[in-house]
């Protein structure tokens, strides 16, 4: 199986956008590709999410079941800590990788994109960021970064921060 972290530069860069085209170019070359956003803040489901927005580039993907594509859907749009927060969550990691393996294990996928949100120095609880997410899951990043002012600093600290952490990019 390949999977694959897509990341950014902060929101808003394209990352949903960038998943859901290499979804459809994975699912288009005939590979069971499934998609998995471990936290979506701002939305009350799935299906308002990142999620269905990638799904509608990529027809084609996999139907997952919610707690497995999405274990963590918040309802406030802030940093997944802030909004796990006001719905007094906090964030387990335990639960996002669980879910990674169930969809690995279970549904046999031969691509797994995983969305993250944000960019990597972004908490999910107060101890870990997405950075610690990805390097638990053992998969490499691939950077989405907008293209204007500032895109070179931005990219490069990320692209910093991820080898720091040993991710592979």
């Amino acid at each position: 199986m390949n999977a694959f972290f897509i990341t950014g530069t902060g929101t808003g860069v394209g990352k949903t956008r960038f998943a859901g085209l290499l979804a459809k170019l994975s699912a288009e070359a005939g590979l069971k590709t499934a998609l998995m956003k471990p936290v979506q803040t701002g939305v009350v489901s799935p299906e308002a999410g990142d999620l269905e927005e990638a799904r509608k580039a990529a027809p084609g993907l996999m139907r997952l079941p919610h707690s497995l594509a999405c274990p963590y859907c918040l309802r406030l749009e802030a940093s997944p800590h802030l909004a796990a927060m006001t719905e007094d969550l906090e964030l387990d990691l335990r639960l996002m990788l669980d879910a990674f393996e169930r969809i690995k294990n279970d549904f046999k996928p031969d691509t797994l994109i995983v969305e993250g949100a944000g960019g990597v120095c972004v908490p999910l609880n107060r101890e870990l960021a997405i950075v610690d997410l990805i390097r638990a899951l053992r998969i490499p990043a691939i950077v989405v970064s907008l293209s204007g002012l500032g895109a070179i600093n931005h990219t490069l600290l990320t692209l910093k921060e991820l080898r720091r952490n040993s991710v592979p990019v």
